[in-house]
């Protein structure tokens, strides 16, 4: 999944312009409707595999939670799927101020690649999870064409369909289309799904409205919702019963993240 998609090819300046239009447009929006409908609450659970879907620049931050969950056993294998480029210089620049990211204890002193490597998401998580000790058998398959989030699920349909259960991780404000593109295709409904979100670069479901991503949540949030003109419900995905989906996974045992 993309991340920052009509950013492509924009200098600093830009970028910056475009960030002050997104506040003036989320200020108009519901936010505690936005922030309830993307950010919310799912049970953690212990399942057969993670799907890891590409984010750009974020994909770094996904490897590194799937590998950390990985040791401490909250699934067995993973599929890794994305194939745009980690490529985003602007973003780097954009997150230069923050000094809450940037003096965070636990960031690896190589992360700068998650901006500037010209590999593809799936290759690059996939370096990222080698080089954190996840043994190559158990990153099972690694799709290297996708570019939006029907192509992962498409092309990984054939492997996910062989589980009962996945944990989807994804960059936050996107689990409902990640979880809503799966239920999507019904050859894939009998596989539990766990949203498993990651909050990249400090931003949380608290503060996400007073940061860069703001008007990228704001139209993720249209993408979801049925009567928006933005909208891919119906198209690309359903809009996921995340009730439903809780009682699913009911019955998994429970992930607790503590050191093995």
């Amino acid at each position: 999944m993309a991340f920052y998609p009509h950013f492509e090819g924009l200098n600093f300046r830009k970028f910056i312009d475009i960030k002050k239009q997104m506040f003036r447009t989320i200020s108009m929006q519901n936010l505690e409707t936005i922030t309830d409908r993307l950010f919310y609450d799912f049970p953690s659970k212990k399942t057969q595999v993670a799907v890891v879907f590409g984010a750009k620049s974020i994909s770094g931050e996904l490897a590194r939670s799937v590998a950390r969950d990985f040791f401490w056993g909250g699934f067995q294998d993973i599929i890794l799927t994305g194939g745009a480029r980690v490529f985003e210089p602007h973003v780097l620049a954009a997150l230069t101020p923050n000094f809450m990211w940037w003096s965070r204890p636990q960031l690896h002193a190589d992360a700068l690649g998650d901006f500037v490597s010209l590999k593809r998401e799936a290759d690059y998580m996939r370096d990222i999870l080698i080089a954190e000790g996840v043994p190559e058998r158990h990153i099972i398959m690694t799709d290297r064409t996708s570019k939006n989030t029907g192509e992962n699920v498409a092309n990984i349909k054939s492997m996910l369909r062989e589980f009962n259960d996945a944990s989807l991780y994804t960059v936050a404000y996107q689990q409902r289309r990640a979880m809503g593109t799966i239920r999507f295709d019904p050859d894939l409904d009998h596989v539990d799904l766990v949203s498993a979100p990651v909050y990249p670069f400090g931003f949380t479901r608290d503060n996400w409205q007073d940061t860069a991503i703001a008007g990228i949540v704001e139209l993720e949030n249209s993408r979801v919702v049925d009567n928006d003109p933005n909208s891919y419900i119906g198209q690309f995905c359903e809009d996921p019963d995340i009730a439903h989906e809780r009682e699913r996974v009911a019955h998994l045992p429970d992930f607790k993240m503590t050191q093995p």
